[in-house]
């Protein structure tokens, strides 16, 4: 029999998909179970770089779902923000009489602002930035309040058809007919900002490897996210050109720099390959990190102009993902050229405590609620 507890997560990133079994453990903690990972080329602009490929990586990881001890019968895909787009939409229903609002009553709601039809897209995701009542109060969660009437601004993520047809296809040759699709921002948004901070509202940047993705979160719901192609890997591609080294070498070099030391100018860093020692100019390197930061950081405000929206100054931007949060230097560099504070957000739990887990948690636990 399925464990109706346990469910299992395929997470997709810019640089590898990873897919695993879990379910909750005790004190908010998960159990994952036969987490299996793979690198591929990626996607950019909301394509996939190489289809076949991915098709390829995605099977083998079926097999890791496959060869559980528990049989799980659906499998939920987190969707990254370049393959979705979001809609905000405001609806309203009023009732004969005063009445408690119930699940009912919310999903007529959602339907009532929006019924879905946008062209080659389909609805993932529902959810309230916030909700009125009869007497003119807000709540970020209605149900169980009595009123004459319900009002709501609701959150809609979209994603692609073309996805969700390729998706499916694959799981259901490899015996899985149920598959669901979760968007990535609203997960991450849900599960590592704390529901007083998004009642206010967050700004979150996920920086990837190749691709990163800007979300204002009010609520439980998305008001604003922009997707676009830069990450972590800019940088390695940057230092592989600059040095004329093979692409390997410049992650080393990348991973190794500290954008806060005051070198001389004839300090290196050391970087062994094999019997091979090769030096790098500690000033160059930072020289070529913070302008490819800097890059990062006109993307984020630019994003944040798109919105239209006017953010308090005290709002700090919240940073996550694998693509920069290990570079010594760059969340204070970020906020230097953004003229915010930055902070970085992760999973608060044993092990799995890092930025780069940050998708694949949010994703599952954002999987358990839906089960």
């Amino acid at each position: 029999m399925q464990n109706s507890e346990q469910v299992a997560v395929i997470d997709i990133g810019s640089s590898k998909i990873s897919a695993f079994v879990g379910e909750r453990g005790v004190n908010g903690t998960f159990i994952i179970k036969g987490y299996n990972e793979f690198a591929y080329s990626g996607f950019l602009s909301g394509e996939f770089l190489d289809k076949t490929e991915t098709e390829e990586v995605l099977r083998k990881l079926v097999l890791t779902v496959k060869q559980g001890k528990t049989p799980v019968k659906t499998v939920y895909i987190g969707v990254p923000a370049g393959f979705t787009k979001n809609i905000v939409r405001d609806a309203q229903i009023s009732f004969n009489k005063k009445r408690k609002i119930t699940d009912k009553e919310i999903d007529e709601l959602y339907a009532m602002g929006f019924s879905g039809d946008s062209t080659g897209y389909s609805v993932i995701n529902r959810s309230p930035i916030f909700f009125e009542l009869d007497d003119f109060r807000k709540t970020p969660d209605a149900v169980g309040e009595v009123s004459v009437s319900l009002k709501g601004r609701v959150s809609y993520v979209l994603c692609g058809d073309s996805f969700v047809s390729f998706f499916r296809s694959v799981l259901r040759s490899e015996g899985f007919n149920e598959c669901e699709f979760v968007s990535v921002a609203l997960a991450e948004a849900l599960y590592l900002v704390s529901p007083e901070s998004r009642d206010r509202i967050a700004l979150i940047a996920d920086v990837g490897y190749i691709t990163s993705t800007v979300t204002v979160i009010q609520g439980d719901g998305i008001l604003y996210q922009r997707s676009f192609d830069m990450g972590g890997g800019m940088i390695t591609a940057a230092l592989t050109e600059a040095f004329n080294v093979p692409f390997d070498i410049a992650e080393k070099v990348k991973r190794k720099a500290s954008l806060s030391i005051d070198a001389k100018d004839g300090d290196v860093y050391e970087i062994v390959s094999g019997d091979d020692v090769m030096y790098f100019n500690i000033n160059k390197v930072k020289r070529i990190v913070n302008a490819n930061l800097d890059k990062l950081a006109e993307e984020i405000d630019a994003s944040f102009k798109k919105t239209r929206m006017e953010f308090p100054e005290y709002l700090p931007l919240l940073l996550t993902g694998g693509g920069i949060t290990y570079l010594r230097g760059a969340k204070e560099r970020l906020s230097s050229r953004l003229n915010m504070n930055v902070e970085v957000i992760y999973p608060d739990l044993p092990l799995y405590d890092k930025p780069i887990n940050s998708s694949m948690l949010s994703v599952l636990n954002l999987a358990l609620e839906n089960n």
